[in-house]
C-alpha cells in the first residue's frame, strides 16, 4: 500500500540515526570477532586433544605390534628349552646337537639375532652362530636375580647393550632350572633392532613424528627416524619424558614440553609395553611424539585467514555504511519516491523461501534476503556491499567469472552451480538463476548442497556393497574384464577366487543379524589385508565374496594368496558383550584362460570348486579343473518358503508375485531369448518392486516404524542394483545370475523385512486395524 502522507516515508528510512548504525554495526562486528576468537581457542584446544589421541593410538599399535613380536620369542625360547637333551646338564656337549634347530629357528623368525643356550655357569654350549660357542652371558649383572630366584614362566629382559661390532641389541632369556627348582642355566635371544625399527616407521605417519623404545632402566634402545646421537642415551633423568610417565603410573601418557632424547619442543604420547601374559621382570616404553609448530600449522593458518576476513569484513561494511549514509543524505528525497518499492521489495525479500539477490556488474552484493543469513550463516550487514567472489570456492572463482561476463553479454544463466563459504568454513553448493538488466545482476538461488551429497552417495551405492564398503557386483563385473583385458595382451593370467563362509548361519542364529553384520565387516578387513593393492575384493551377496587376483605369473601364486586368507580368518572375531565366534571359508579357484575364457566361465568354474571345497571338509581352497568347454550350466529356480514369510498379507503377496518375475526372467535368459524380452520383464520387475517398496513406504509412515530411514534407503540401493542389472545380466553365467537375482530379493526379505514383519503385526495385535486396510498404489 501506498502511505497516505508521502513525508511518513521517511520514518522506516531514517528512524535509525547514523550514530546508531555506527554503534550496531560495531556491536555486530565485536560479537563476530568474540566469536572468531572463542571459535580460534576452541579449535586449539581440539586439535591438541585430538592429535594426543592419535598419539596414544600409535602407541597402542605399537604396543601390540611388540608384544606380539616378544610372545612369540616367549614361545620360541620355550620350545629350545623343552628341546634340550634329559642329560644335558651333566654333559653340556649333548646340548651342541641343539645348534642346528637354533640356526633354523633364526633363519625362519623376524626380528631374530642369534640364539643360545647357557649352561648354570653362563657359559654358551649351544648357539645359532658357531662362533659364540664357549662365550658367557655378555651382562652376567642383568641376570643376577634370575640366578638367585629363576622363574621358569617370567621372561627376562636385559638392559640394551652394544655388541663388539657396535650394534645395539638386547637379550631376551627364560631360566632354565633343575628337579629341586635351583638355576640350571638359560635360553636367551638377541634382538635385531631393525625388527622393531620396521615397527616404529609403519606408525610414523608423518614427517615430523618421531617414535622411540627405552628400556626401563631409562636406555633408549631404537628411535625411527634413526638418529644416532640420541640411541643409548639413559633418559632416567628428573622431568624427562620417561620419567614422568613413570612417576604418573599409568600405562599411556600424554605429555608436551623439551624432549630430553632430542632437545626440541615435542608433543608426545607414552605406553608402557609389559603385558602380564609375559610375566617380563623389565618393561619396555615406547613414545611416539610430533613437532608441536608442524601439529599446529593448519590452525596457524586458519586463524590467520579469519583475522583477515575479519579485517576485510570490517572495512567493508565500514566502507558501505559510509557510503550508505552518504548516498541516503543526498538523495533523501528520491528515497520518498523510491520507498513503496523498496518495501514491496523488501516484503518480498523477506518472505521469499530461495536466496534472492541483487548484485552489481563487478561482483558486489547490493541486496540480499534473509535466506541468505540461514543457509550461510553469515549476518548480511556484512554480506551486503561485500564482493561476492570472497565467499567462492577458489576452484570455482574462473567459472563465476565466465558466468559474469556471460551475463554482461546479456546471456541469461540457468543451472550454473558454484560454491559459497558459510561462516563455519564449509562450503554449500548454490545453484543459481541469474540475468543482467540496466547494470544489475539479479538472481533467484538455492542451496542444494543434500542433493549434492546424495548424488555422491548413490554413485558411490551402485558400485559398493553397503555394509562392509567392497565393490559390489556391477564393480567386479568391470575390473575382472579389465583384468582379463589386460591378461590376454601381455601372457599374463587372472584367478577368479569364490569364497563362501563356513559356519556362518549358525553365527546369525546363535549372536543375531547384528553381529553377523559385524562378522562380515570383520571378514571384508582381513582378505583386504591377504590381498595386493592391485586386486578387487567384492561382496556378492550373503556370505558370498568374490576375488580377483589380476596379473599372474602362474596360478600357484593364487593358491598362497588362497591359504593366506584362511589364515587370516582363523583369529577370532570379538561380538558384543564379550563373546567371540570363528569363522572359516571354503574357496573355489578358477584361472584365466586356463579355465575359461569368459567371465561367466570363470565365475561358474570357481563356484563349482568352491562346492568341491566344502564338500572335502570345508576351510580350505580347491582348483578348479575345468575346461573353457566343459562347464556346465544348472539353474534352479527361487523359493519362496515359509521361513521368509513376514506375517502381513499385503507384503507376502507382492514377495511371491516378485518371486515369479524373478524366475520368469531367469528362464527366459536360460532360453536365450531375444534381448527386447528380457529387457521387457526386466521392466517389470523393476516397476513392480517400486510399486512394492512404496507399500512398505505407507505402511511405516502410518505404523510410525522406528528404522524407516535405515529401510527406505536399502530401496533406494535395491532399485540401483535393480536398474544395473540390465547392463551386466547378459555377462553373467546362468547360475551366477540366479544366485545374483536371488541375494537381490532374499538378503533384503531376511534382512529388513522380516523385522518390519515383526513390528507390523505386534502393532496389529495391540489393537490397530490391519495392514491389509492401507490403500495400495497403483502399479
Amino acid at each position: 500500500m501506498t502511505p497516505d502522507n508521502p513525508d511518513s516515508a521517511r520514518v522506516p528510512l531514517r528512524s535509525v540515526t547514523s550514530t546508531r548504525e555506527w554503534l550496531v554495526f560495531g556491536l555486530c562486528m565485536a560479537v563476530l570477532g568474540a566469536w572468531l576468537g572463542f571459535m580460534g581457542y576452541h579449535d586449539y584446544r581440539h586439535a591438541e586433544f585430538r592429535e594426543r589421541q592419535r598419539l596414544l593410538m600409535q602407541a597402542r599399535t605399537i604396543d601390540d605390534l611388540v608384544v606380539q613380536q616378544l610372545a612369540a620369542i616367549h614361545t620360541i625360547l620355550g620350545i629350545v628349552r623343552s628341546d634340550l637333551p634329559p642329560r644335558w646338564r651333566e654333559n653340556p656337549r649333548m646340548a651342541e646337537s641343539s645348534s642346528s634347530r637354533l640356526r633354523s629357528l633364526v633363519a625362519t623368525t623376524p626380528g631374530l639375532r642369534t640364539i643360545g643356550v647357557f649352561d648354570v655357569s653362563t657359559r654358551i654350549v649351544a648357539a645359532s652362530h658357531d662362533d659364540l660357542m664357549g662365550r658367557f652371558f655378555p651382562n652376567p649383572g642383568s641376570i643376577a636375580e634370575m640366578r638367585a630366584k629363576p622363574d621358569p614362566d617370567a621372561l627376562y629382559v636385559s638392559p640394551p647393550f652394544r655388541t663388539s661390532l657396535g650394534v645395539w641389541t638386547l637379550l631376551i632369556a627364560r631360566a632354565v632350572v633343575d628337579e629341586q627348582g635351583g638355576f640350571a642355566g638359560l635360553v636367551a635371544a638377541s634382538l635385531n633392532p631393525e625388527s622393531f625399527s620396521v615397527v616404529l616407521r609403519s606408525v610414523l605417519y608423518t614427517p615430523d613424528a618421531w617414535a622411540a623404545i627405552v628400556h626401563e632402566d631409562g636406555t633408549l634402545f631404537v628411535i625411527e627416524p634413526g638418529r644416532k646421537d640420541s640411541r643409548g642415551r639413559n633418559l632416567s633423568v628428573p622431568g624427562s619424558f620417561f620419567t614422568l610417565h613413570r612417576q604418573q603410573g599409568e600405562d599411556a601418557t600424554t605429555f608436551r614440553g623439551v624432549s630430553y632424547a632430542t632437545g626440541d619442543l615435542r608433543l608426545v604420547g607414552m605406553r608402557t609395553i609389559n603385558p602380564a601374559s609375559l610375566n617380563m621382570d623389565h618393561a619396555l616404553y615406547v613414545a611416539i611424539t610430533r613437532d608441536p609448530a608442524t601439529v599446529f600449522a593448519e590452525w596457524r593458518h586458519d586463524t590467520l585467514v579469519h583475522a583477515g576476513l575479519y579485517v576485510l569484513l570490517l572495512a567493508v561494511g565500514s566502507l558501505t555504511l559510509f557510503i550508505s549514509q552518504r548516498r541516503r543524505h543526498l538523495a533523501g528525497k528520491a528515497e520518498l519516491h523510491l520507498y513503496e518499492a523498496r518495501a514491496t521489495l523488501e516484503s518480498f525479500f523477506a518472505l521469499a523461501p530461495d536466496l534472492l539477490c541483487i548484485a552489481d556488474l563487478n561482483g558486489r552484493f547490493r541486496k540480499l534476503n534473509p535466506s541468505w543469513e540461514k543457509v550461510l550463516g553469515y549476518p548480511l550487514a556484512g554480506m551486503e556491499g561485500s564482493q561476492f567472489f570472497d565467499y567462492v570456492h577458489p576452484e570455482d572463482v574462473n567459472a563465476t567469472r565466465i558466468t559474469v561476463a556471460e551475463l554482461k553479454a546479456g546471456k541469461n544463466v540457468t543451472g550454473f552451480v558454484n560454491r559459497f563459504r558459510h561462516r563455519d568454513g564449509s562450503y554449500r553448493y548454490i545453484e543459481w538463476q541469474s540475468a543482467a538488466r540496466e547494470g544489475l545482476i539479479f538472481a533467484s538461488a538455492r542451496d542444494v548442497t543434500e542433493r549434492k551429497r546424495t548424488e555422491k552417495r548413490l554413485e558411490y551405492l551402485a558400485y559398493h556393497d553397503r555394509l562392509t564398503g567392497l565393490p559390489n557386483r556391477s564393480l567386479l563385473f568391470g575390473r575382472l574384464s579389465q583384468s582379463m583385458s589386460s591378461a590376454a595382451r601381455n601372457g599374463r593370467q587372472v584367478a577368479v577366487l569364490y569364497i563362501d563362509l563356513d559356519g556362518f548361519k549358525e553365527i546369525n542364529d546363535q549372536f543375531g543379524h547384528d553381529q553377523g553384520d559385524v562378522v562380515l565387516q570383520a571378514v571384508a578387513r582381513r582378505l583386504l589385508s591377504a590381498v595386493r593393492t592391485s586386486d578387487t575384493v567384492a561382496r556378492i551377496g550373503g556370505d558370498e565374496f568374490v576375488v580377483v587376483l589380476g596379473d599372474l605369473a602362474d596360478s600357484v601364486e593364487a593358491g598362497r594368496i588362497a591359504a593366506k586368507m584362511l589364515t587370516v580368518l582363523e583369529p577370532a572375531i570379538s561380538l558384543a558383550e564379550g563373546c567371540e565366534c570363528r569363522i572359516g571359508a571354503s574357496i573355489g579357484i578358477s584361472v584365466f584362460p586356463v579355465n575359461g575364457g569368459e567371465m561367466n566361465g570363470l565365475l561358474e568354474a570357481a563356484d563349482d570348486a568352491m562346492y568341491r571345497s566344502k564338500q572335502s571338509g570345508k576351510n580350505r581352497f580347491t582348483y578348479s579343473d575345468a575346461s573353457p568347454l566343459t562347464m556346465t550350466d544348472e539353474v534352479g529356480e527361487l523359493v519362496l518358503d515359509e521361513a521368509l514369510l513376514v506375517g502381513v498379507r499385503e507384503i507376502d503377496e507382492q514377495h511371491r508375485k516378485m518371486t515369479e518375475m524373478v524366475n520368469r526372467l531367469n528362464t527366459l535368459v536360460r532360453g536365450e531369448a531375444a534381448d527386447e524380452e528380457v529387457a521387457r520383464v526386466l521392466d517389470e520387475l523393476l516397476e513392480y518392486t517400486t510399486f512394492h517398496f512404496t507399500t512398505e513406504r505407507q505402511l511405516m509412515e502410518r505404523y510410525a516404524y522406528p528404522d524407516q530411514a535405515t529401510h527406505l534407503a536399502s530401496h533406494e540401493y535395491l532399485l540401483l542394483e535393480l536398474a544395473d542389472f540390465s547392463d551386466k545380466i547378459a555377462q553373467m553365467g546362468q547360475a551366477f545370475r540366479l544366485k545374483l537375482t536371488r541375494d537381490w530379493l532374499l538378503q533384503h526379505i531376511i534382512k529388513e523385512d522380516l523385522p518390519l514383519g515383526d513390528f507390523l503385526q505386534e502393532k496389529m495385535a495391540g489393537g490397530q486395524d490391519e495392514a491389509a486396510a492401507v490403500p495400495p498404489p497403483t502399479p
